[in-house]
């Protein structure tokens, strides 16, 4: 089994993270449980989450690009159901809290909500050595080819 993580750091009180096991299992060390879907089907493994602005909620996300919200994350789209060249690896939300990103294996780039997409982030793809940042300092979105693999959670 695999595991993702994503820290709590909010205006709230609550300090700590989360980890996400691949059946969508959370565990919670420190943060509020705010649901998962380990006692759920699911058609893809999870293989991230993301913390809300406010760790108020958070993101599953699923190798096939389906999303689960639990918390104050809001469901924006996703890429379940959808023909994927390769599988999701990855999420970041934005700035904003209002949108976010599915990043997949072969460097595929999904925006969401208010998230932007942004034509030099598909350039990057042939430049295994370069990202480029999203809308936060704590954002990289990086191909699969990178020497940095996968996209950082939150």
């Amino acid at each position: 089994m695999q595991f993702a993580t994503a820290t709590s750091h909010g205006p709230s009180q609550q300090t700590g993270y989360w980890t996400v096991a691949s059946d969508g299992g959370i565990f919670s060390y420190g943060p509020q449980f705010y649901g998962s879907m380990g006692d759920k089907h699911l058609n893809a493994p999870v293989v991230a989450m993301a913390s809300t602005n406010d760790a108020g909620g958070y993101w599953e996300v699923a190798s096939d690009g389906g999303i689960f919200t639990f918390g104050d994350a809001n469901f924006h789209g996703s890429m379940g159901g959808q023909h994927l060249n390769k599988p999701v690896v990855g999420m970041a939300p934005n700035l904003s809290g209002k949108g976010y990103w599915l990043a997949a294996s072969d460097g595929g780039i999904f925006a969401f909500g208010d998230a932007t997409y942004s034509a030099r982030w598909a350039a990057s793809r042939s430049r295994p050595d370069r990202g480029h940042r999203g809308h936060s300092h704590r954002q990289w979105l990086l191909g699969s080819r990178s020497r940095r693999g996968r996209l950082p959670l939150r």
